[in-house]
């Protein structure tokens, strides 16, 4: 208990208001310039850079070339079909890279988002190991700690669905990319992968504001109640005093 006490009294004095620059200072780095949609829209671009054009003739020999086999089925099954099979979609080969401004952007994210959670983690508990058993009267700080638990908690959710979310982009992003191999000469597909990237910067500037946010109201509502979290009947129930 003496540990966690020290560990939640140096988030609250410190490590809140520290971080919460970190985050300013990341959001700064990434998202206050104007061009930062253009960067990611370029980036987008570059990631199809090693595919065949779209509108190049060589991509239909694929399509050519598997219409003869499936005529062919009817009257020699299973080896007409084995050869329709081995005819490659893209002929050309080529591949498609990673948004090369996303993934530095959500790695130190990331690096932010576990950080957060286990400052928050931490803050949790050491509320939570503060609240008294319950008695009749004199419950006003009690519920200030209840409803301070709670805020707590949500930010701490919160910051975990930073992380999911990197995950869906990520899995989401290397369907939409086997749709672009598969079939190379639909644009509609490799524009849909670069508007996925535009709406993924979108989203990151969002996590990053959301994480900021955690920040300033934690320290907020924290430092406003901080007497009623560590004394919430006025008198200190058998718990160690915070520092």
């Amino acid at each position: 208990v003496e540990s966690l006490n020290k560990t939640a009294g140096a988030h609250i004095e410190h490590d809140l208001a520290a971080n919460l620059l970190e985050i300013n200072a990341l959001y700064d780095e990434f998202f206050s310039a104007s061009s930062f949609s253009s960067r990611i829209h370029a980036a987008a671009k570059q990631s199809l850079a090693h595919l065949p054009p779209a509108e190049d003739p060589a991509g239909g020999v694929a399509e050519a070339a598997a219409r003869p086999a499936k005529r062919a089925k009817s009257s020699d099954g299973g080896a007409a079909a084995a050869a329709a099979a081995a005819v490659p979609t893209s002929p050309r080969g080529g591949h498609v890279g990673s948004n090369e401004e996303i993934v530095p952007l959500v790695e130190r994210l990331q690096e932010a988002v576990r950080k957060q959670i286990d400052i928050l983690g931490n803050i949790r508990v050491w509320i939570q190991m503060r609240i008294p058993k319950i008695e009749d009267g004199n419950n006003f700080g009690v519920q200030v700690q209840q409803d301070t638990l709670a805020e707590v908690s949500r930010m701490e959710d919160s910051a975990f669905s930073v992380l999911e979310a990197s995950y869906k982009y990520f899995a989401s992003r290397g369907k939409l990319a086997s749709k672009v191999l598969k079939y190379p000469r639909l644009s509609d597909y490799r524009k849909s992968l670069i508007e996925y990237d535009n709406k993924e910067g979108v989203n990151l500037r969002v996590c990053c504001l959301e994480l900021r946010n955690n920040y300033m109201i934690s320290r907020d509502v924290i430092s406003k109640n901080i007497e009623k979290i560590r004394q919430p009947r006025g008198q200190d129930h058998g718990a160690s005093a915070m520092y």
